[in-house]
């Protein structure tokens, strides 16, 4: 059950933001992490998670703010290396890059950026129109059926 979303304050809104531009930098046809606005939904995507976890994946993610781009990079780095290379031992560290990575992927991908650079630079289009091939097509009446039925029935017996 969601929980009522609890804002962010700048400073949090920066970290998050800092730690996007680390794991989604951008390229030619997408925007960085904190040019497309992305972090505006987080307290929405948070407010999904148990409260407890909630409070711990800010708390860290504010530590990580806090730090320089490249620092944040190599620790990132350095969890993700201990993570899956650890065995047992690395399920604190998975859980953790999960949330992290879970919370910023999920807001930026989601379509929040109000001049759809994200979709467009992904080549995203989707239309959900009938095909006319569809259009005019009726069900099945129950009769035409009933041959299919009979032969199920006759393997089943």
């Amino acid at each position: 059950m969601d929980r009522e979303n609890r804002a962010l304050s700048r400073l949090e809104k920066r970290s998050w933001e800092r730690v996007g531009q680390v794991l989604v930098p951008g390229n030619a046809t997408l925007p960085r992490y904190d040019y497309a606005g992305a972090s505006a939904k987080i307290p929405a995507v948070l407010a999904a998670s148990n409260q407890e976890d909630e409070e711990l994946i800010r708390f860290v993610v504010l530590c990580l703010g806090c730090l320089p781009l490249p620092l944040i990079r190599a620790l990132l780095t350095l969890i993700s290396k201990w993570a899956y290379g650890t065995g047992a031992f690395g399920t604190l560290p998975r859980l953790l890059l999960i949330g992290i990575k879970g919370v910023i992927y999920t807001t930026y991908y989601a379509g929040v950026d109000t001049t759809k650079q994200v979709h467009d630079g992904m080549g995203f289009a989707l239309r959900c129109e009938p095909s006319p091939k569809h259009i005019n097509q009726q069900k099945p009446s129950i009769t035409e059926n009933k041959s299919a039925t009979a032969a199920i029935a006759k393997e089943i017996s």
